[in-house]
């Protein structure tokens, strides 16, 4: 059998076919059609070029993309190392979308579009400086972008450059005004720089734009709650059950309790959300549904039911809730504070609210023995799964400054981690009690029995808060929502002190404050 050439009426006929076909959405057929002339021209890259993005339409991505690298080394050509990168891109390879954008730029230095595309790619990488320099050759191109100026925003935030974001955010929306991700991320980058009613009012103006947005409302609550408007934000905080990444919220067959109800001679289940943390912290206002005249189920992990029933005695507990179906209202935890119209100036604080079980306290008084020298507690890291985790955990080599001190250190960490266990083996002022604190009523025990608590911001934090346990908690420079600003007391919990990074993720002069304030607070002789 002859093939058609490639100058051939017959060749050009079967080409336009195959076009038609692929036009048409005829697959298959057309394949067919630039299988058949391919294999008659195999080193023409045309050909090769057509099957290939025939392949992409189709979502064979990789045989699209081996077409498509058949047609680049057969020809030098622009549209298709850009097809190609789109190709790669798609199929999760951003490292060899690069490589084959930087072919592109070679043939046509100035194009926008390839300049853009590469510059999207290498913030994908991390490669954020080089992503900059591309985005800001992007934005003097075409000045009046506003995409261009929107994605040079986000390339600043992720270099933490967060003003500068900002900025590049305002440049979008004066190009378009309706530009509702720009509205958004500019509050974001506000939030990071600490520019409070900027960032509200900036979350503000993209919920304009899409007021059901429970993204949008999420961060609008936890930049208000910040910056200590509780009256708007726990009502923005309402919204969060819908928001990417959030718990989905459960359904009962009786009513949220709003604090708009009466309460009294009503039982109502608080149930539990999030971290151990935010349950500590709000299960205090359970003692406020029972001062209303209310009976109090509590539905939280076996691990924190004896501090729960530890408040008050008429508090149960239960895991699941077919144990105590019998009740009038439920309420998420996290929802009592806008139940209670809670603002700072009346967060309710009645620490201690939790108490430690009297036996297991002696154990641990018999366990470790008379006072020697003055015992703190240690919280170096929390859950790695944490979002912010790398926020607020710390190195235990950093805490080296503390350690030298003449004091004597116990570890709270329930577990350690493997870049610590060679720095604990040559730490001996460090008692590691991993494997006897099995759960919070153990580690609430052994708290009672120190005299102090240095921690990051983990639950417990929160745990040796609600004891009226001395705690003092090192506070990323964009703290959690709960520490509020520019203070070194919380509300929350009186026997709190808050020492705060004054450069974004640098602790050293944080821990050098801790340090000062643990001699100044034993009246160390050094």
């Amino acid at each position: 059998m002859t093939h058609p050439t490639l100058a051939s009426a017959d060749w050009q006929q079967t080409l336009q076919h195959a076009a038609n076909l692929h036009a048409q959405g005829q697959l298959d057929p057309a394949r067919a059609a630039y299988l058949a002339l391919l294999v008659a021209q195999p080193q023409n890259p045309y050909i090769a070029k057509l099957l290939g993005l025939l392949e992409k339409d189709a979502g064979q991505w990789a045989m699209a993309a081996r077409l498509l690298e058949l047609s680049l080394s057969l020809q030098a050509d622009y549209g298709t190392a850009m097809h190609l990168a789109r190709v790669q891109a798609a199929q999760g390879q951003p490292a060899l979308a690069k490589a084959t954008l930087e072919q592109a730029l070679a043939l046509q230095p100035d194009s926008l579009e390839a300049l853009h595309e590469l510059a999207l790619t290498l913030d994908q990488l991390g490669e954020y400086e080089e992503a900059l320099a591309l985005q800001m050759r992007c934005v003097a191109l075409a000045p009046d972008n506003a995409n261009l100026r929107y994605n040079m925003g986000r390339v600043l935030h992720a270099l933490g450059r967060y003003d500068e974001a900002a900025e590049a955010y305002t440049e979008a929306l004066a190009r378009n005004p309706h530009f509702v991700a720009a509205a958004f991320n500019r509050g974001n980058s506000l939030h990071q720089a600490l520019r409070m009613p900027e960032a509200i009012a900036s979350f503000d103006l993209a919920l304009s734009l899409e007021p059901g947005n429970a993204n949008f409302h999420w961060s609008r609550a936890l930049a208000a709650l910040l910056h200590g408007d509780y009256t708007s934000g726990w009502q923005h905080y309402e919204r969060r059950w819908t928001r990417d990444g959030g718990e989905p919220q459960r359904v009962f067959d009786v009513p949220q309790w709003t604090g708009r109800e009466a309460i009294a001679g009503k039982t109502l289940l608080i149930h539990c959300e999030q971290g151990f943390g935010d349950v500590i912290q709000f299960s205090r206002y359970a003692l406020d549904v029972i001062a209303l005249g209310g009976r109090v189920v509590f539905g939280a992990p076996t691990t924190l039911h004896p501090l729960l029933r530890s408040m008050h005695p008429e508090i149960k507990t239960i895991i699941a809730n077919h144990e105590h179906p019998g009740f009038d209202f439920h309420c998420p935890v996290m929802s009592l504070p806008y139940a209670f119209s809670t603002t700072v100036a009346t967060v309710p604080a009645p620490c201690p609210y939790y108490l430690a079980d009297s036996a297991l306290v002696q154990a641990w008084h018999a366990k470790l023995g008379p006072r020697q020298r003055p015992c703190v507690g240690l919280v170096w890291f929390g859950n790695p799964k944490h979002l912010h985790d790398h926020r607020r955990s710390i190195s235990l080599v950093a805490l080296a400054p503390l350690l030298q001190l003449p004091l004597d250190f116990h570890s709270l960490q329930q577990d350690t981690r493997p870049q610590d266990e060679a720095a604990l083996q040559q730490l001996p002022q460090i008692q590691h009690h991993g494997a006897d604190l099995t759960d919070f009523a153990q580690t609430a025990a052994l708290i009672t029995r120190l005299d102090l608590v240095v921690t990051v911001d983990t639950s417990i934090a929160h745990l040796a808060g609600a004891l009226g346990k001395p705690v003092w908690i090192l506070v990323h420079a964009v703290p959690d929502y709960r520490w509020l600003l520019e203070r070194a007391d919380s509300p929350w919990y009186p026997s709190a002190r808050l020492f705060r990074q004054t450069t974004p993720d640098s602790w050293s002069g944080a821990l050098a404050e801790v340090r000062a304030a643990l001699v100044a607070h034993f009246a160390l002789a050094l």
